[in-house]
């Protein structure tokens, strides 16, 4: 006869430890009942939450899949891993699990709701609103699904002035009787395009205000410190004033013939319209792209590696550039394709010539010239412009990814946001008067009113002929973007965004003498 398993004694007390929020003792209680009990599912997903909450979001993937082997029946787990996947921007493979944990537990509603947000962002709203009917069928009273279903209704056309004021009231109960910051953010996001749409500027602002609130208080101590936000306009000043055309010449001249291509790349300030760009160039047959990799900041891991330690002592900052030799060069520029090739699919060492052209979009990399101009001298760069005062708008009331990003942090506050502009768009005027790359810039007040005509120049500027494709970018249901512009870029070109900024000229005024010299520099004025 076989006798009861006995409880596991690390196991209770890891729950009481994480209860009274003693994370580093529950997480050792829950290594050590791993220990006595490998197969305790419990306590590998225990585990796995822990590790996430502290910041350690690999780790905890393991645990989580580990417990879901383990007891793959548990949709709970199913749900929390889709949770983490969606942190770490795999947006398919979180799907994958939160359609696991529905089919487990068809009345667990966070699992509908979090799947219909996924399949909103992919442009399967039929979908996504058979997941938001199955969340309230589950549970009426549940606020997210309440405000999702609101969301698509919005976004699906519905502008019936009875209707908008009705989705107005309902959201402000919601995001004041939210139980928690992430609901409410939730509701004030949307709360903000519906009181936009009926007019109600003031109250947009004041909901564009508690929402960034709301996102400072779910990031908490993960946000970035005014000494770091300091220390990295410093960097951008820096490499900005290592620049001087000299030297980029000479760079140009001692680039290896090494026969490795040179990529595209597509920079801005964010909200410049670089989302609708990368995927209208995307859809051309002949480009693939890289939708924001760290690919120049891994190539740059490489460096110790490669430049001997004496040289990397005699120039510790930005004058590294133009200390490089080119053998230094040549072997960055190996890395680099190396780390591109791996975020593609491909083998890491599959020859890139022989491949479809690629397009490296990262907007904030316009900051960051002087390390691309090294590398690849050549390769041509689309700089996305719109005008700064709805640029520094829309980064203020779009909702971003906040924790450990230092730069996006400027963006809980218009004045902050402002003087990031300042900065980086200080180092483009100035890094366009030293570079040797090729550049475009291409406005997006231009691109929206005539579409085919700047794809056109985009795409001849990047040496690709014409494909209609392009002008069907908005059609495509195969990518998930985590992006604030991901329902944008699902509808056909509009210049509805256009000159929005004037809506909220007298909100916007303290930040107006900032943005003065830019709106003149790039020709807004």
């Amino acid at each position: 006869m076989n006798q009861p398993t006995a409880p596991n004694p690390h196991l209770e007390q890891a729950r009481s430890a994480a209860a009274r929020g003693d994370l580093q003792a529950a997480a050792t209680l829950y290594q050590r009942a791993i220990a006595g009990e490998p197969g305790c599912a419990e306590a590998h997903a225990g585990l796995a939450m822990l590790l996430a909450q502290t910041g350690r979001p690999q780790p905890a993937l393991a645990s989580l899949r580990t417990a879901t082997r383990l007891d793959p029946d548990n949709a709970g787990y199913h749900h929390t891993l889709g949770l983490l996947l969606a942190s770490l921007n795999q947006l398919d493979a979180a799907l994958e699990a939160h359609n696991r944990a529905r089919a487990l537990d068809p009345t667990l509603a966070p699992a509908h709701v979090d799947a219909a947000m996924l399949l909103e962002m992919r442009g399967e709203r039929d979908a996504a609103r058979r997941a938001v009917e199955a969340a309230l069928g589950a549970s009426p009273d549940d606020a997210r699904a309440r405000i999702v279903a609101i969301r698509l209704a919005f976004r699906a056309g519905e502008s019936e002035p009875s209707a908008l004021e009705r989705y107005r009231a309902e959201l402000r109960t919601l995001a004041d009787a939210a139980p928690n910051p992430v609901v409410s953010a939730l509701a004030l996001d949307i709360l903000i395009d519906v009181c936009e749409r009926l007019g109600d500027y003031e109250s947009a602002w004041s909901a564009i205000g508690r929402c960034n609130d709301a996102d400072r208080s779910i990031t908490g101590p993960a946000l970035a410190t005014p000494a770091q936000r300091e220390a990295r306009l410093r960097e951008i000043d820096s490499l900005a004033a290592a620049l001087d055309p000299v030297s980029t010449a000479r760079w140009s001249d001692e680039c290896p013939d090494d026969g490795l291509p040179s990529p595209a790349l597509l920079v801005a300030f964010p909200r410049s319209g670089t989302t609708m760009t990368e995927r209208a160039l995307d859809a051309h047959p002949g480009i693939v792209s890289l939708e924001e990799q760290p690919t120049f900041r891994l190539a740059a891991q490489h460096i110790p590696r490669v430049v001997p330690e004496a040289l990397l002592r005699a120039n510790p900052g930005p004058e590294l550039l133009d200390a490089l030799t080119p053998e230094h060069v040549g072997a960055l520029r190996k890395a680099y394709w190396e780390h591109a090739n791996r975020l593609l699919g491909r083998d890491p060492s599959r020859d890139p010539a022989r491949d479809a052209l690629v397009l490296d979009k990262l907007p904030f990399r316009i900051s960051e010239l002087g390390f691309v101009n090294r590398l690849f001298p050549d390769a041509r760069i689309i700089v996305a412009l719109r005008d700064p005062r709805d640029v520094c708008l829309s980064c203020v009331r779009q909702r971003f990814g906040y924790a450990g990003n230092i730069l996006i942090s400027f963006f809980l506050d218009p004045g902050e946001t402002a003087r990031l502009y300042r900065h980086v768009m200080s180092a483009w005027l100035a890094a366009r008067e030293a570079i040797t790359n090729p550049f475009l810039e291409a406005r997006y007040e231009d691109t929206v009113s005539d579409f085919e005509g700047r794809m056109r120049a985009m795409l001849e500027f990047l040496g690709v002929g014409f494909d209609p494709a392009v002008l069907a970018f908005h059609t495509r249901t195969d990518r998930l973007h985590n992006t604030p512009s991901y329902h944008a870029v699902q509808r056909k070109v509009t210049t509805a965004a256009v000159a929005r900024w004037k809506k909220y000229e007298a909100q916007l005024g303290p930040i107006l003498p900032t943005l003065r010299p830019f709106v003149g520099a790039f020709g807004y004025d």
